[in-house]
């Protein structure tokens, strides 16, 4: 592990009934000099936790403040990651864990996501495999779309995958 200030984080493979993804698409208010020249790129909704939170409490309480998932329905841990990330102003070391989350309608609510970012919110999408596989665009963590078709295809990994760029 590094020497920057560490971030737990929780994130969510948020899947609606069609097998599509959601994704939120961010510009960076501060470049991150570990990934040069990305300035917008997709994430999984998500975040970090807050003091006395477990990684599935921060994430229902991310899911209800950035798309109004009420009470979402957590599956299990399936991947993780650890890298260098700048967060807001702050290079930090990010350990995020990442949860499927199945919602019953693709029906969302962004009205709040916006208040709760610093980097300016863009877009928020859902994508078929087909689409993520095809986007010339940044999705972060690069392997995303590896553990999507996985999940998509009927293959929960028993244990949780390590995303980490070198892996």
């Amino acid at each position: 592990m590094s020497d920057l200030p560490l971030r737990d984080t929780a994130r969510a493979l948020v899947l609606d009934p069609d097998g599509r993804v959601l994704l939120i698409e961010y510009q960076a208010a501060h470049p991150d000099p570990l990934r040069p020249g990305v300035e917008r790129f997709w994430f999984t909704p998500g975040g970090g936790l807050e003091e006395g939170e477990t990684h599935e409490q921060a994430l229902l309480r991310e899911l209800e403040e950035e798309i109004g998932a009420r009470n979402a329905a957590l599956g299990p841990c399936i991947a993780w990651r650890e890298t260098p990330l700048r967060l807001f102003r702050n290079q930090r070391h990010v350990r995020e864990r990442y949860y499927v989350v199945r919602l019953p309608s693709a029906q969302i609510d962004t009205g709040r996501l916006a208040a709760t970012e610093e980097d300016t919110v863009l877009d928020v999408r859902w994508w078929s495999l087909a689409a993520l596989e095809a986007t010339p665009d940044h999705v972060e963590p690069r392997r995303l779309t590896e553990l999507v078709r996985s999940v998509v295809g009927g293959r929960v990994p028993a244990a949780p995958v390590v995303l980490n760029e070198q892996s």
